[in-house]
């Protein structure tokens, strides 16, 4: 089963009607094995980051749904950071 997850995390430097284009935003299954899909309505970089903030991979997303593969990551917290415009937004990713 698939868990749909929202983005319902603080951003920086956006009005409400930008936080509303979040709702746009989705990453799933979360937890996963390490295979993402991301469904993004926009042009964004994904840059995905463990605990202490070093960059496991970075990601420039033009398709609305795909597919990220971070299997070669160990089990682990991970966090994506969404760059879109000047505009900042954070998920958190786990790995089972």
């Amino acid at each position: 089963d698939a868990i749909l997850v929202k983005f319902t995390t603080t951003c920086v430097g956006a009005s409400i009607k930008d936080q509303d284009e979040l709702q746009t935003l989705s990453i799933f299954p979360n937890p996963s094995n390490g295979i993402f899909m991301m469904n993004i309505q926009v042009r964004v970089t994904v840059e995905i980051t463990d605990l202490t903030g070093k960059i496991m991979g970075s990601y420039y997303i033009t398709n609305e749904s795909t597919l990220v593969d971070l299997s070669t990551l160990s089990k682990g917290i991970y966090f994506a950071r969404i760059f879109e415009e000047g505009r900042y937004y954070s998920q958190k990713l786990i790995i089972h």
